[in-house]
């Protein structure tokens, strides 16, 4: 049986919860699907399973998380967890729940997937005990696991900071922070966006109580940090690091979490051929949406930072903007107020953008940036081929990253080239002298994951029914 709703919403972080609730409020049928157990997205994973008052250990941001997270689970909107898409087709959304395949079908589609960490490549990243410190946060607001033993945290941006700081009040010492930033002067381009700062003073503040917090605790941030190359044989044991003035030291750790930002999960947008460019100040694909978030798919929606990062307090207004689209397109009579909201979500973005654009320029990765990628440095950890097998592959006649897989099977593996993606096309670019525009990215298909043979044949039913005569 096939359930029919309005509007299907993809994802219940922080974007996908907003645009469920103003549909909602604005009498359609809604149906909101999500892989987690409960909402809240990445950012606030595991909400509903926080009291307040210990979801307050990991921060301001993650309590609110928390309470809006609750509000939305008691708000009646339907939603689904433990889901996963496996196929859109036309207006029916094939998703997967305990192993069993449901089909709906959906006037409108609203992508609201969220972020991925943006992989940073450097020698030994494969090792047992390396991590990206935004996966480890999750295994923290779901287990409050803490490293055991030695760490590092590794990277650059407001979420190495807030990490470090939340291990820090549960009773966790990182030996240090390395910082790879690749802008050495950061004040400076502080100074030239004092309007943007005055305007976002609370945020502002909350960066530099993280700072403040770790000088006082004697936390050693090693800034200038240019390369890194971790060391072990079962499990990582030492990370090496080079700073900009030519110095290197080594760490000896049993754990190194690193991060450089995050970029847009754009595959479900890819599979479905929504128009995708790449992005060169952020470089990566990010989807090309019109003023109301509305994809070159027809009727496809994509919010939140899935279009483009803008982080957790920017997704309301990009989801206010969408369903408001969405509403009117269905038929439904918007009153004044309705068009005033528009206006404010509008001016909001803008301002969200003008902050955006001034962390993006004082926290520049270092390492996926500028630091050069050895031949022996791992590329696609899931097939096991390093950056000299693709450099080969382009010699050898590859000249973008679908070849590139038939070449090498990079790309091919359990993640499907969600880790390796952005890698695969700025070595592809690097190799060739082309742009990354034009090297572009993989050709995503459906299913976006690995599926049973149980699940595929309840994913394909025959067209036409079986003769029940024939023997």
């Amino acid at each position: 049986m096939t359930e029919t709703v309005d509007v299907a919403i993809i994802g219940a972080g922080p974007a996908g919860m907003a645009a469920a609730r103003d549909l909602k409020a604005l009498g359609l049928r809604v149906l909101v699907l999500d892989e987690r157990a409960g909402p809240g997205g990445n950012v606030h994973a595991s909400a509903l399973d926080r009291p307040q008052e210990a979801a307050s250990v990991l921060g301001g941001d993650y309590a609110r998380g928390v309470a809006e997270a609750r509000g939305f689970a008691a708000s009646g909107v339907p939603a689904r967890y433990g889901c996963s898409v496996s196929r859109v087709a036309g207006e029916t959304i094939h998703y997967l729940q305990h192993g069993r395949l449901h089909r709906i079908t959906a006037a409108r589609l609203v992508l609201a997937t969220g972020a991925i960490e943006r992989p940073v490549p450097f020698p030994g990243w494969e090792l047992p005990g390396i991590m990206g410190a935004g996966a480890f946060q999750l295994m923290l607001k779901q287990s409050r696991v803490v490293p055991a033993g030695d760490y590092v945290l590794c990277g650059t941006g407001p979420l190495v900071l807030l990490m470090a700081c939340q291990l820090l009040a549960l009773g966790s010492r990182p030996l240090a922070v390395l910082d790879t930033n690749s802008e050495a002067a950061p004040l400076g381009i502080g100074l030239s966006h004092l309007p943007t700062l005055a305007r976002n003073a609370g945020a502002v503040a909350k960066g530099l109580s993280y700072m403040a917090r770790l000088r006082l605790a004697g936390i050693p941030v090693i800034s200038g940090v240019t390369r890194l190359e971790a060391r072990g044989s079962d499990a990582v044991q030492a990370i090496r690091y080079t700073r900009r003035n030519g110095s290197s030291a080594s760490l000896d750790v049993r754990m190194v979490l690193f991060h450089e930002g995050v970029i847009p999960n754009t595959q479900l947008g890819l599979a479905l051929d929504c128009k995708h460019r790449w992005d060169e100040h952020e470089r990566c694909l990010i989807p090309e949406t019109d003023a109301y978030g509305e994809s070159s798919r027809q009727g496809t929606f994509i919010i939140g930072d899935a279009a483009g990062i803008l982080g957790a307090s920017a997704a309301p207004h990009s989801a206010r903007l969408a369903a408001m689209k969405i509403a009117q397109d269905l038929g439904c009579r918007l009153d004044d107020e309705a068009g005033g909201a528009v206006e404010a979500a509008r001016r909001a973005l803008n301002r969200e953008r003008r902050f955006r654009a001034f962390l993006d320029r004082a926290y520049r990765p270092g390492l996926a940036f500028a630091a050069p990628i050895t031949d022996e440095t791992m590329i696609c950890r899931c097939e096991q081929v390093t950056a000299g097998a693709l450099r080969q592959a382009v010699r050898d006649g590859a000249r973008g990253p679908a070849q590139a897989k038939v070449f090498t099977r990079c790309g091919m593996g359990l993640c499907q080239g969600r880790i390796c993606g952005n890698v695969v096309t700025r070595l592809i670019a690097e190799e060739t002298g082309l742009r990354p525009r034009a090297v572009g990215g993989y050709h995503i298909r459906f299913p976006l994951k690995p599926m049973s043979l149980i699940e595929l044949a309840d994913e394909l039913p025959m067209e036409e029914p079986v003769d029940e005569h024939i023997a």
